[in-house]
């Protein structure tokens, strides 16, 4: 059997009501991104009340999965077109990314309903059961791992799925320690390992993954750029072709220095950066997510992977770009007008290094 093949089960209105309700629990079980239990309770209860309407309800249901695979399958489709370029430059796979490819998040446009109501009752499941025992060390780091993880999931639900500060890097942290584990002995594996589903769903849902970036994101890289450049004029007249797929080709030519970067976020680029040898690139956030950590997050990166030094280059009058990276640690080290737009050159310097880019958050 396919799940082709349950879904027209699903739809067959010559088999009873029971055979198809078989039929949907079987394409749940080929398609399971929260796990069999949690994606079966998300669009059953999506789906709605089914005591009037229960032939609607099982018809919407299966709709928001197969919704939901098809937008796996275009993902997957995507990562693996991106993964053959990349072998070609001798890139393998990050951590991070493997576990936001292969590890529990929903697919689609409801993606964040369903992590977040996923979370709620995992949550309230985790609070019920006892904190397990076992040996003073694994105590120990056992009660650090749930003491912070609970803290960045507790933050999560009171703030209606956003994370915001601190927050983020120590969540990031705590994902990392729980899949290292193990904490202590069976009797813990099933505390700890919901502790670690509910750290990956909403680090899956509130924080983006930073990821390399090629010439298949185009244009959704030159969407970002549209957007976040609509009322500055002057940013697009600075480098009109910013985001195409010709400049995107041109950029990544000059050789394994020159690096695209970009945020993804529930399957979705929503901003993305450009790095060359010593040199911090265009920046760019969709206005609907500034101010909310993304365009921190590239930042830090970016520090991460050139840890020499920064440079860049921002227009005076960009106000709000010019106040970013002053948060972030770059101070004004120069003054361009020969073209009659006041540019700005910031420097940001850890070990030593210097250099020029231009950026917006």
């Amino acid at each position: 059997m396919t799940f082709a093949t349950d879904a027209r089960r699903v739809r067959d209105h010559g088999l009873p009501y029971s055979h198809r309700r078989t039929a949907l629990r079987c394409a749940v079980g080929r398609h399971m991104p929260l796990g069999f239990t949690a994606t079966w309770r998300y669009i059953t209860g999506a789906a709605g009340p089914v005591m009037y309407r229960r032939d609607e309800a099982l018809l919407r249901a299966l709709d928001i999965l197969e919704t939901s695979r098809a937008a796996r399958l275009r993902e997957m489709e995507a990562f693996a077109a991106r993964r053959r370029s990349e072998k070609q430059r001798g890139y393998g796979v990050r951590h991070d990314e493997q576990r936001y490819r292969f590890g529990f998040r929903w697919y689609g446009p409801d993606s964040h309903e369903a992590m977040y109501q996923t979370v709620e009752t995992l949550w309230a499941e985790h609070k019920a059961q006892p904190f397990p025992g076992g040996s003073h060390a694994l105590i120990t780091d056992a009660l650090m791992a749930d003491t912070y993880t609970a803290g960045c999931v507790h933050s999560y639900l009171h703030s209606g799925g956003r994370l915001t500060g601190g927050t983020r890097a120590i969540l990031r942290r705590c994902v990392a320690d729980l899949h290292r584990g193990p904490f202590g002995g069976p009797e813990s594996f099933q505390y700890f390992r919901r502790l670690a589903k509910m750290a990956d769903l909403v680090l899956h849902d509130a924080l983006p993954l930073i990821r390399r970036g090629w010439v298949g994101d185009a244009a959704a890289v030159r969407d970002v750029f549209l957007s976040a450049t609509a009322g500055k004029p002057y940013l697009r007249e600075a480098e009109p072709d910013a985001g195409s797929p010709g400049w995107i080709e041109g950029f990544l030519a000059c050789g394994s220095s020159h690096e695209l970067w970009v945020a993804e976020l529930r399957g979705r680029i929503v901003a993305f950066a450009t790095l060359s040898i010593d040199q911090l690139g265009h920046l760019f956030v969709t206005p609907g997510l500034q101010r909310q950590g993304i365009g921190t997050d590239l930042i830090v990166h970016a520090k991460r992977v050139r840890p020499g030094g920064l440079r860049l280059h921002a227009f005076q009058r960009d106000t709000d770009a010019c106040r970013f990276y002053e948060r972030h640690g770059f101070t004004v080290s120069g003054l361009d007008d020969e073209s009659g737009e006041p540019e700005l050159t910031y420097s940001w310097q850890q070990s030593g290094g210097g250099c020029g880019s231009r950026m917006d958050q």
